[in-house]
């Protein structure tokens, strides 16, 4: 079996049980964020999610705003911003974890900005 998915029970109460590698590995809490795709289902860490609580959501709506999007353009518009913004943010967590780690390379201030 892959250790990409993993095949797991569903209870006549609807519920599951997150294995718990996957529920290690993405340091799932108390509360889990369950979202509706074309496919399926997503879910994820509802602590790790700061995107969704609104964090950005102003700036996102005011540059959406800014280029003449309205109605459910704008709508649209912004949920796929905020998949990119979540998607990038896993993605900086995830490169931050892995030099925190010793498994990646990473640049020193000095490296970036200059001696001075």
């Amino acid at each position: 079996m892959s250790d990409n998915y993993k095949i797991i029970s569903i209870s006549q109460k609807r519920q599951i049980t997150i294995p718990q590698k996957y529920f290690s590995r993405y340091r799932f809490g108390g509360h889990a964020k369950v979202s509706m795709l074309e496919s399926g289902i997503l879910i994820e860490p509802a602590e790790n999610i700061s995107v969704s609580n609104g964090e950005f959501d102003v700036q996102i709506l005011q540059d959406l705003i800014q280029q003449g999007l309205s109605g459910e353009e704008l709508v649209n518009a912004f949920k796929d911003c905020q998949v990119k913004t979540r998607s990038a943010i896993r993605a900086m967590k995830e490169e931050a974890q892995s030099i925190a780690h010793g498994e990646a390379d990473f640049d020193k201030f000095e490296d970036v900005f200059g001696e001075d």
